[in-house]
């Protein structure tokens, strides 16, 4: 797996920008393990030949690469995961086209993030407030500081030294390489959505 993927091309910007690719890439990153394009099709409601056409178009950048094949009952079946942490679009490339789809990609992203934060605590609500819980789901939904029921929104503006903006940027880098981590044994899983950006 590559730290960053640049795409630097219109045809690259094009592929990575695409609304139902950028769909099969967040599939992708929440199974946590590398998937076939029949699973991917099924979690999505799409035909297996139009989800292929989208993943090898993916491939090609190296946005998605082939992890691994398993023969079941005589059919090879091929196993895809990310190939990246990071992605980056070189402003270099950037045409008004490229830089209307580059938006439209953050938007998604944002968009699919602030839907399954809204999913998650909607469903925290509607647990809080039903009548029927077992005296276990009780003493359970009582419980502090319970780490999967924890969703936390913030805020914040940050005032830096150009010195203390390189140490915060190097501290969180660190933090994430910590926990970042695909062992799907653990108990809790969290979902991180983090933006960092300049308003004037």
């Amino acid at each position: 797996m590559i730290e960053k993927l640049v795409v630097k091309t219109r045809e690259e910007i094009k592929i990575m920008t695409d609304p139902y690719r950028i769909e099969i890439i967040n599939i992708m990153k929440n199974h946590c393990s590398p998937m076939t394009v029949k699973e991917i099709a099924e979690k999505m409601g799409e035909p297996h030949g139009k989800v292929y056409y989208h993943i090898k178009k993916l491939e090609k950048i190296d946005a998605i690469v082939l992890h691994h094949t398993r023969n079941i009952k005589g059919i090879t079946a091929k196993y895809y995961e990310i190939n990246f942490k990071e992605l980056s679009i070189s402003p270099s490339y950037s045409d008004d086209s490229n830089v209307n789809q580059a938006l439209n990609m953050i938007a998604s992203y944002y968009d699919a993030s602030k839907r399954d934060f809204l999913n998650f605590y909607k469903k925290l609500l509607v647990e809080a407030n039903r009548k029927d819980l077992s005296p276990e789901e009780e003493s359970a939904l009582k419980k502090k500081d319970d780490p999967y029921k924890t969703a936390t929104l913030q805020n914040l503006v940050l005032y830096f030294t150009e010195e203390e903006f390189n140490s915060f940027n190097e501290d969180l880098k660190a933090l994430l390489e910590k926990y970042d981590n695909e062992d799907s044994t653990k108990p809790y899983k969290k979902e991180l959505f983090v933006s960092l950006y300049s308003k004037d």
